[in-house]
């Protein structure tokens, strides 16, 4: 009998079980081609995306799993479920993630599940939600028991439907790797309404781990399936396994099991922060110096405090009469300061249409294709990227604009009607990105819901805070207009859209262009990482091409103590170049006293870096400050940058360009020359007296040399020639020569006169004094000697 996928929902199906898998699950023994490659396959099936409520929310769901996959570190391909029927192919890969595979063509049905039975036996792991293969394309309820996918491939078994309910979803009250970000029995979030089924484990190997409140009822809504050489996650709905950043980290847990993961990120920051700005006003000629104009200070001002850039969406205008138009010989150098700036330009269309799903397919080609090609003639820009104006698009629009761009920033995918984290192609044959809305709209919050600016200032963060909070390098996608700090600056707040680039600064992000994230996603997708636990830490091996924005983190309780050959990482990241690189990273204990880059500038390139513990030499594109911790405190020289500073074991060089940068960094080469310290009240100079006291000498034939040491920037220390022993202060008042200089040796501070020198201690805050013809000691500021140099004592 026929059933429609909403009633199969609606009623429990008799469910005969069926062995014909399992035998197949056991006769399987083919292993991975790359044994160490970390791979998944995204699946995109088109029946399962006609079929689901709204085709666009599968696509955007099917976007988010691809950022769902980058948060996880773990590079990607997209495939389509008729390629699920090719084991061989599947063998590949670390996991298959299905984020909705409901419907396939019923002829498919026992090619996919052997082939998946043989990818499980060979140690690919699945990840998928809501029904599996259980309708036909048209609908139809698969003959048989249709849950026998779920049942021997997943281990699970059917066992009730909520429709439209109410529910409350938590995590598990025992820790699993899934669920660690948030911790046990934690609220997650609310839904007003919800339909999902729940399942019932057949395995004792399973964990919960989330709960679902729901009609009275508690049900399990996440499932951990560990099979030893392969693991299954599974969530009962799309929207708990989606909307809440806990795919991700299945992901992780599905590659690597319960050990900690090193996984592949777009950024070295916390996260990345893509603003994007429809230029409403940009095709008003006669308005211009009200909003453009004025916006291009306001922006070099954000730069300067925030290091913020963002991609701004031009309108060209059609309507001189009605004052609709461009006047390029004000707006070319314009949006040209703009792009210097170092922000994007793409198109916001021609003329500005409300409403792009009512225009004729000859409009949508005017509106979208003529208008990039104008801004580029006008600006000589690279313009790969449209923001789409007004209501948000259809199918037919998202056709069109995919033509002409590399990318498009299109409409918000709330919650309960599609995914906001949709940064991904929306069908596995898509050459193009799109990237949805994932923080309120300034116009939305302030002229549509009337919030005042501290009101929606407080929303931004809290937005900002939810899509972090639980994420890794997680992206945050912000639209404003041109008209919100300018001619609407009243109504808008004059400093509200500053604080919520300050607020993003603050907590560490990296502000991207619409351009450098469709960059980061491409490169991203395209590289290859190849990791490997070993006795110590990890054994890791990158392969990209532009890579040098990425880092390889380490979850944040690991702590890398060394990387074998490689001077660019901190606490848990390492630093990728350019072209990638294999990388033997060492785990736990105290970091190498090594001299190595801890931190880059955001968005600079690193490009290559090589050394030998002691000195540094790197390559980047960018400018900014590095931060280089120093194997010891000696003095350094760094060749190549705009300057720098050291301050003990810290070293900041500031690259003041955006240009190519090589830089080196070297230990100072200390020339120390012998010379004689001679008190100017005595006329005496300071000797060696016994090897463990000093004294002062009356006979110049008994003189001591001495040489000076550089410590840090400020202070020196002293050390006989004769003996080779540190002048150290054994107790206020008497100052040793230490015969152990690493421990006891005191460093010394001169003060300067115009022909004498004050030597104080830096430990005891005294000064060193004559205190009879054989003795000193150490005494207060009152009572202390000065001191010539004879001899060069120079350090250089």
């Amino acid at each position: 009998m026929a059933v429609s996928l909403r009633n199969l929902k609606r009623r429990r199906v008799s469910k005969p079980v069926e062995a014909v898998l399992v035998s197949l699950l056991m006769a399987a023994g083919s292993t991975s081609l790359a044994a160490d490659e970390k791979r998944i396959a995204i699946v995109y099936s088109d029946e399962s995306a006609e079929q689901f409520y709204d085709k666009f929310a599968y696509q955007q769901l099917f976007a988010a799993s691809q950022y769902q996959a980058t948060m996880a570190g773990i590079p990607f391909d997209l495939i389509n479920a008729a390629e699920l029927t090719q084991s061989e192919q599947l063998k590949r890969y670390s996991a298959i993630l299905m984020p909705n595979l409901s419907h396939i063509q019923a002829d498919w049905r026992e090619a996919i599940e052997a082939s998946l039975a043989e990818a499980t036996a060979a140690g690919v792991s699945l990840i998928t939600a809501g029904n599996f293969l259980t309708n036909d394309a048209d609908g139809t309820v698969l003959a048989g028991n249709p849950y026998r996918a779920t049942e021997n491939l997943l281990q699970l078994s059917y066992s009730q439907y909520f429709g439209g309910v109410a529910a409350s979803v938590t995590t598990s009250s025992a820790p699993h790797p899934v669920i660690d970000q948030y911790g046990t029995n934690q609220a997650v979030v609310d839904y007003g309404q919800l339909w999902f089924n729940s399942y019932q484990p057949l395995t004792t190997h399973a964990h919960d781990l989330v709960s679902v409140a729901a009609n009275g009822s508690m049900v399990t809504g996440g499932w951990a399936l560990d099979h030893g050489d392969y693991r299954v996650v599974h969530f009962s709905n799309e929207q708990v396994m989606m909307d809440n950043n806990l795919l991700w980290r299945a992901l992780q847990w599905a590659t690597y099991g319960s050990q900690e993961a090193v996984g592949l990120q777009m950024t070295r920051a916390d996260s990345l922060f893509y603003a994007r700005n429809d230029m409403d006003q940009s095709m008003f000629a006669n308005t211009l110096h009200n909003t453009d104009i004025p916006l291009l200070d306001i922006v070099t001002t954000w730069q300067k405090d925030y290091d913020f850039v963002g991609s701004f969406y031009l309108n060209i205008g059609n309507n001189p009469a009605a004052g609709e138009y461009t006047d390029w010989s004000i707006s070319a150098p314009l949006f040209q300061a703009y792009a210097d700036l170092g922000n994007g330009i793409g198109s916001h269309s021609y003329t500005h249409p409300h409403h792009t799903t009512e225009l004729t397919d000859e409009e949508l080609v005017f509106e979208f294709k003529d208008s990039a090609q104008v801004l580029r003639d006008n600006l000589q820009l690279p313009v790969i990227g449209a923001a789409v104006p007004g209501n948000p698009e259809d199918e037919r629009v998202r056709t069109e604009m995919k033509k002409h761009y590399k990318y498009i920033s299109g409409r918000t995918g709330d919650i309960g009607s599609g995914y906001r984290g949709a940064f991904g192609k929306l069908t596995d044959k898509d050459t193009s990105l799109y990237f949805s809305l994932n923080m309120s709209p300034d116009y939305t919050l302030i002229q549509y819901l009337n919030q005042t600016p501290a009101q929606a200032l407080a929303t931004w963060k809290q937005e900002f805070d939810a899509l972090t909070r639980y994420g890794s390098a997680p992206i945050a996608n912000w639209l404003w207009h041109d008209y919100a700090v300018t001619n609407s600056a009243d109504l808008y707040g004059t400093n509200t859209l500053r604080d919520v680039v300050a607020y993003a600064a603050e907590q560490g992000t990296e502000f991207i262009t619409g351009e450098g994230l469709y960059q980061r996603l491409e490169q991203f997708a395209n590289t290859r990482l190849d990791s490997e636990k070993t006795a110590d830490g990890w054994r890791v091996s990158v392969a990209g091409n532009d890579i040098g924005h990425f880092a390889l983190k380490l979850t944040a309780d690991t702590q890398i103590a060394a990387v074998a050959n490689w001077y660019a990482y901190n606490g848990n990241e390492v630093f990728v170049p350019r072209q990638g690189g294999t990388f033997e990273i060492k785990t736990g204990g105290q970091p190498s006293a090594v001299t190595r880059i801890t931190d880059l500038p955001t968005r600079a390139e690193l490009i290559d870096v090589t050394g030998d513990g002691q000195q540094l030499a790197f390559t980047l594109q960018g400018q900014g400050d590095v931060v280089v911790t120093l194997a010891s405190s000696a003095p350094v020289t760094v060749l190549g940058a705009s300057s720098y500073q050291q301050q003990g074991e810290q070293l900041v060089i500031t690259l003041a360009h955006a240009a190519q940068h090589t830089v080196t960094v070297k230990p100072t080469v200390v020339e120390t020359k012998a010379c004689y310290l001679k008190d100017l009240y005595s006329n005496k100079y300071l000797e060696d007296y016994n090897g463990y006291y000093v004294a002062l000498s009356a006979k110049k034939t008994k003189r001591t040399e001495w040489q000076l040491e550089r410590y840090g920037s400020r202070y020196v220390r002293i050390r006989s020639v004769n003996s080779q022993r540190y002048l150290s202060a054994a107790s206020r008042y008497y100052p040793v020569l230490s015969s152990t200089p690493h421990r006891y040796r005191a460093s010394w501070r001169f003060y300067e006169g115009s022909q004498s020198t004050k030597i104080r201690n830096r430990g005891y805050g005294r000064y060193l004094r004559a205190r009879n013809y054989y003795q000193i000691d150490l005494t207060s500021y009152s009572s202390h000697s000065e001191w010539v140099f004879e001899g060069d004592c120079a350090i250089k």
